[in-house]
């Protein structure tokens, strides 16, 4: 329980808030010592993909990917937010290739990683969830129901990111609300609903 406390919540704090979070699980969890995980050939893959990417293998920067990998494993649904230029991208795709190589390594638990970037302030909300053509009244998918159908359809183990890489809005993430909480669902203004599988 502590462990998986830990995963859902440290990644979120600014370092100020931190000691307080420290401070609230030692009350809750008098004695108990936070397991050490070995992310041995986790951090050497992170490690030869920064070196891969032009970018230092800082701690900072290895400590993100990490946290970003065990937000992933306890969530089908994560936000990486942060201002320009500090390392949101990076950090994504550093995790990738870094889950690629370990699998291709024949790494036990790890798994080949497609991903489906969107910009979703390119696009209007039909363009993105579908819409209806309004001289043949025929259903047409949008960019986001097109791939969550083709992602949602496919049996392998490969592991499938749909990436919303642009400023978060309430016009278009309010459709995704019922797929990022525990429902995973998407339903569309058609009264379709794909579900993610589990």
């Amino acid at each position: 329980v502590y462990l998986a406390m830990a995963d859902m919540n440290i990644a979120k704090f600014t370092s100020d808030d931190l000691p307080l979070f420290n401070g609230i699980m030692s009350d809750i969890f008098p004695g108990v010592s936070v397991p050490v995980v070995d992310y041995e050939e986790m951090n050497n893959a992170i490690r030869t993909e920064f070196t891969l990417m032009g970018l230092q293998s800082i701690k900072k920067g290895m400590v993100k990917v990490i946290q970003l990998y065990e937000t992933k494993n306890s969530r089908h649904s994560t936000m990486i937010l942060g201002k320009t230029g500090t390392a949101k991208s990076a950090t994504w795709k550093c995790l990738k290739a870094s889950l690629i190589r370990l699998r291709k390594a024949g790494k036990p638990g790890f798994n080949l990683v497609q991903e489906y970037p969107i910009n979703p302030k390119a696009l209007s909300q039909g363009e993105l969830y579908g819409e209806y053509n309004l001289q043949t009244n025929e259903w047409l998918d949008g960019v986001i129901s097109a791939m969550m159908r083709q992602t949602c359809s496919e049996e392998t183990p490969d592991e499938k990111w749909i990436l919303f890489d642009g400023p978060v809005d309430a016009v278009w993430i309010e459709n995704m609300n019922s797929v990022m909480d525990d429902n995973k669902v998407l339903t569309l203004i058609n009264s379709d609903r794909i579900t993610m599988p589990e």
